[in-house]
């Protein structure tokens, strides 16, 4: 994914900046470790900051337990280094207002500003700290006054880097002088302030280095190696990586803890031993196709499977190709050639990786698919019907008498050996009426898909594949009746804030599991209804697949952890069940809507993932399910 950011954003020295950047995209998911129990956002993007420094190489681009912004200290007689230091953040300015007051002496007003600055100084002195950022402005002699206590002064700091400093090093906005007391506020802590300066594009700039905060509260990766414009893309690259190498980090446990593996026919990522498992409320997520049938077609390879963690690679485009049938369900022989129509289209799809996760494929666009399906039927229509007249002709002279025949319609593909004239005649006429009517489909849906393509610029781009759209419903176990929905409801992975866009908030797959177990007792609100939530359950549709999640009471599977959430898979055809284990902090936090994306890719087949549990598919024959304080989520 990373190579392919890179050349699609023409960056030169691709693997330079493979080799700076993979090191920092492993080490800053591994260290960063939102708090979502403690509000901290899902995405962890927001605490990630990206900082660009041009100039160097790619080799300079650094990595900070910390932050790193653009500013200077006040002074430079003042520190510019300072090993342990205490940091006090304020939020009003340290100046003195003077009144708008006409024909009056200098001297009062001086030494009242003197007085009301030394005040003020002298209780910031009395909190011992060693740094000091405001975010208006200090007087100058507010900053003689500071130097003279042998505290670095830092003015003028944007509120968004004030709050991250905050973050990082746990210390406390003060908004008012009356809140300046050691009671009252706390001062940050790192293990090294220092000021850096670098000569950028022929002139100084300064930035300030706030390393070694607490690894898990963020960190600042500094890009450098290339002039600003390109450092943009890179700062944009990176920051999709940061979410693309998390995901995949949470993908792991939450496979993990399904106990799921994949055939042996691909990437593989080793799965630690499980352990332990069981509640009280149980949630058990149903994977189904609408269609029965399609379940049945789905069998799993051999079971001998590891405790790995396999990627199927992509079928070839010519296999795929060669089992197209027509639209009235004729096969078409492989002798056939494969289409050409936006074939470049066709095996950039095949080629491009679009998904953060290793588990998700996109189909091939339905209006392209049905265009090359076309070109491969006009083909097939036009051999049958040049080769009417010109294959095995039997001349009229030497035919002495010619029986009658009758025309069958397997005749319409296979001409028996010997027909007569006639019956070429007849079905010549025929092909060259399919011939026709497939050559009018086959113009008509090119411009359906040219049409389509000029509207949309970004069909084969990573960045617009984050989301998913999903038709949900909360449908009345009892009578089968939708007390809401069907509603088109779209999704962006890991944003819990409602968007301009008209996406709506996701949340972790631990908040879904636990807040659907809290409101089980609650009323539906449907007019109609009336009943519990518990007995309803919720449907979310996308593409072939559907997900059925219930909710019901279960006795605890284990004892003293009813408040954890406890996850376990139970095949619905041969019974099998895997040991209960707790859910993981990181499953806690995968995002409920990725999850939901990677698991109807997995109905729809496009990867088959198993269980380790038996021989079948883990999503086509499997309950994935989860207990949480007695009441169970259990479904189809």
């Amino acid at each position: 994914m990373l190579r392919q950011l890179l050349k699609d954003a023409q960056v030169t020295r691709v693997s330079s900046w493979q080799d700076a950047l993979v090191p920092i995209l492993l080490k800053a998911t591994d260290d960063v470790d939102p708090d979502v129990h403690g509000g901290d956002d899902i995405d962890i993007r927001s605490y990630v900051k990206i900082k660009k420094i041009p100039g160097g190489k790619p080799a300079d681009t650094s990595y900070t337990s910390g932050l790193v912004f653009t500013k200077n200290v006040a002074l430079k007689s003042m520190q510019g280094t300072i090993l342990s230091p205490r940091i006090l953040i304020i939020a009003f300015p340290l100046e003195y207002a003077r009144s708008e007051m006409h024909f009056m002496s200098l001297d009062p007003v001086i030494r009242q500003e003197r007085e009301y600055l030394q005040n003020i100084v002298s209780r910031i002195a009395a909190l011992k700290p060693c740094v000091l950022l405001a975010q208006h402005n200090v007087s100058g002699l507010a900053l003689e006054l500071l130097e003279k206590q042998n505290i670095a002064v830092i003015f003028k700091v944007k509120q968004s880097v004030l709050e991250a400093v905050s973050r990082f090093t746990s210390a406390t906005i003060c908004s008012t002088v009356e809140r300046l007391t050691s009671a009252t506020h706390q001062l940050g802590e790192c293990d090294s302030f220092s000021v850096k300066t670098y000569l950028v594009e022929g002139r100084r700039k300064t930035y300030t280095y706030l390393s070694g905060c607490i690894a898990q509260l963020g960190c600042t990766i500094a890009l450098r190696g290339a002039p600003t414009e390109v450092l943009r893309k890179i700062k944009k690259i990176t920051e999709f990586m940061i979410y693309v190498v998390y995901n995949l980090k949470l993908e792991t446990c939450l496979m993990r803890d399904e106990w799921a593996s994949l055939p042996s026919d691909g990437l593989q990522y080793d799965v630690p031993s499980q352990g332990k498992m069981s509640e009280n409320h149980s949630a058990t997520v149903a994977n189904q196709k609408p269609d029965e049938k399609h379940n049945k077609a789905i069998v799993a390879q051999d079971g001998d499977s590891d405790n790995g963690l396999e990627i199927k690679p992509p079928g070839k485009p010519a296999e795929t190709l060669q089992k197209l049938t027509t639209i009235d369900s004729t096969v078409i022989p492989d002798d056939v050639p494969v289409p050409t129509f936006y074939q470049d289209l066709a095996n950039k799809h095949e080629t491009r990786i679009l998904s953060a996760s290793p588990f998700v494929r996109f189909a091939q666009p339905y209006l392209l698919t049905r265009a090359r399906e076309f070109e491969r039927r006009v083909a097939y229509l036009k051999k049958l019907r040049d080769q009417d007249l010109s294959d095995s002709l039997v001349s009229e002279e030497k035919m002495k008498s010619h029986k009658f025949t009758l025309i069958q319609p397997e005749m319409v593909h296979t001409i028996p050996q010997g027909a007569s004239r006639k019956v070429r005649e007849i079905i010549h006429a025929v092909h060259d009426s399919e011939y026709d009517k497939a050559l009018f489909f086959y113009d008509m849906q090119k411009k359906q898909w040219e049409t389509h393509l000029s509207g949309n610029k970004n069909l084969f781009d990573p960045y617009a594949h984050q989301n998913i759209a999903v038709l949900f419903s909360t449908i009345s176990t009892t009578t089968n009746v939708p007390c809401s929905g069907p509603d088109l409801v779209a999704f962006s992975f890991y944003n819990e804030h409602e968007s301009e866009q008209g996406f709506e908030a996701d949340c972790t797959l631990g908040q879904y599991v636990e807040d659907l177990c809290f409101r089980a007792n609650d009323q539906c609100q449907a007019e109609s209804c009336g009943q519990r939530m518990h007995d309803h359950h919720r449907q979310y549709v996308h593409g072939e697949a559907q997900i059925t999640v219930f909710v019901e009471h279960h006795p605890p599977k284990m004892r003293g952890l009813q408040d954890v959430v406890l996850m376990w898979n139970a095949c619905r055809i041969c019974g099998s069940e895997t040991t209960v284990t707790p859910m993981s902090p990181s499953t806690w936090k995968y995002s409920f809507v990725t999850a939901t994306m990677t698991c109807t890719a997995t109905i729809s087949g496009s990867s088959a993932i198993k269980a380790s549990l038996c021989a079948y598919t883990m999503i086509a024959s499997t309950y994935s399910k989860s207990l949480y304080q007695g009441n169970a989520l259990p479904g189809k």
